[in-house]
């Protein structure tokens, strides 16, 4: 929890740095908009760890609904409820020491988690122009498989196996709006990438 706590005042202390002057008529995020996002997650768990490991981004389709205002005296927000489906994979192709047999273990993840967030509409009464501003929570599960195989001819250990993984994470993010309904993404977190970049709608 204290991670998530942390994640939260870098988000605030960078909208004090960076929108301080932000002022329009009305916030871009606004109650019952929906939004549509695609992105690619780097870094955060299952990392190349050995020699001749790999692994690849994390891509992830996500989508919100912004439903219950959520605002303080010098501070207005509103929460959003929706969803993120992930897919990752990490492998090590490698040689025996003995032999010269390559084998090969991969594990694939497919990530579908439910999503929470609090998003910033305005601060001390400056909405926020083209911004949309968030920090949330995710909870879901990890669908792992794991597969070996190996090119032994006296003994080929081919196998596979299943399991899943419980998958808690907390993130903050950042949406630049470059027209009323297309924008830029990032996030930063744990729970399934460091950081996230990626595109997303607004309708």
């Amino acid at each position: 929890m204290n991670t998530a706590f942390s994640f939260a005042r870098i988000g605030l202390a960078f909208l004090c740095f960076f929108l301080s002057q932000q002022t329009c008529a009305q916030s871009i995020y606004q109650q019952d908009n929906q939004v549509l996002g695609i992105g690619i997650g780097l870094g955060g768990a299952y990392q190349d760890v050995t020699d001749g490991s790999y692994s690849t981004p994390m891509f992830n389709v996500n989508f919100e609904r912004a439903i219950w205002p959520l605002s303080g005296d010098k501070v207005k927000g509103i929460i959003s409820l929706g969803g993120l489906v992930g897919y990752k994979q990490f492998g090590v192709t490698n040689q025996t020491f003995y032999y010269n047999y390559t084998y090969s273990l991969r594990w694939r993840y497919t990530l579908i988690a439910a999503r929470a967030a609090w998003h910033l509409q305005s601060l001390k009464g400056k909405d926020l122009k083209k911004w949309d501003l968030y920090s949330g929570l995710m909870l879901g599960a990890n669908y792992m498989r794991r597969t070996y195989e190996d090119n032994d001819p006296n003994f080929n250990y081919g196998s596979s196996a299943r399991s899943v993984l419980f998958s808690f994470g907390g993130y903050f993010g950042a949406r630049y709006f470059i027209n009323t309904n297309w924008a830029v993404s990032v996030e930063t977190g744990f729970g399934y990438s460091a950081f996230n970049f990626g595109a997303a709608y607004k309708f």
